[in-house]
């Protein structure tokens, strides 16, 4: 069996600014993901398991929708060094397209003092 699934358009990427210590959730905004297989997330060489959000009929059969596209990914990031990575999804689990968004990952902030301290 052949399936075959029109090229997803990444429209948006929200933040791009990510914690080197990982678990930043981004969203990939944009049209036709595929919600048949899980959507993966590659950050360089680094790969997370993503998470589909909201839907949009995008074949009718008659007045019944016979096929539902995702309009977003949620990524999650992985914990890697400070640095930037192109974030690339991938909806058939082989095949990764780039979104042409860089994701900037720095360390987190720190507080170092409170004041006043009473």
């Amino acid at each position: 069996i052949f399936e075959y699934y029109r090229a997803f358009v990444a429209t948006g990427v929200s933040p791009l600014v990510a914690s080197t210590a990982g678990g930043t959730s981004l969203t990939v905004s944009g049209q036709r993901f595929a919600t048949r297989r899980a959507p993966m997330c590659r950050f360089g060489a680094d790969v997370t398991s993503g998470a589909y959000g909201g839907t949009v009929c995008s074949t009718y059969n008659g007045l019944v929708c016979s096929a539902w596209d995702a309009v977003e990914i949620v990524c999650p990031t992985p914990a890697r060094s400070a640095g930037q990575a192109e974030l690339e999804v991938s909806t058939d689990e082989t095949t990764y397209v780039g979104s042409g968004y860089q994701v900037t990952f720095r360390a987190p902030d720190a507080l170092s003092r409170v004041s006043p301290t009473s």
